[in-house]
């Protein structure tokens, strides 16, 4: 897995408190988005940031597929030119829902033909 975070510098003024998080992995570890899902919050939580996994309800999200790529490029644009995020090969997006709305967080699930990319956007409580 590969596991990139942006912090809240890298965010423009304009959300300067937003973070960022993608994790990249090849397909051939989880057979659906779901898993990859729930696999890819655990590693982060394990590994980077502490205490991410507690703040999910596996049991009550939804992986809704759909045409999410606009939204994920609109939190891409948000950040410095420092930073470059290009997406290509892009062939599923997916919005994860939960049971309890939080506006706090948009996260999404990209596919290509051989990876899923977690692309969380988060403003931190």
């Amino acid at each position: 897995m590969f596991y990139f975070y942006f912090g809240n510098l890298e965010a423009k003024k304009k959300s300067k408190e937003s973070t960022i998080d993608i994790l990249i992995c090849p397909k051939a570890k989880y057979s659906e988005p779901k898993g990859f899902f729930e696999g890819a919050i655990n590693y982060i939580d394990q590994n980077h940031r502490q205490g991410l996994a507690s703040q999910y309800n596996f049991a009550g999200s939804e992986i809704e597929e759909g045409d999410y790529l606009d939204t994920v490029h609109k939190w891409i644009e948000h950040t410095n030119k420092k930073m470059i995020v290009k997406i290509d090969n892009i062939e599923k997006t997916y919005h994860i829902k939960h049971k309890v709305y939080n506006p706090l967080r948009d996260e999404f699930i990209l596919e290509t033909p051989d990876e899923y990319v977690l692309f969380l956007w988060s403003i931190p409580a």
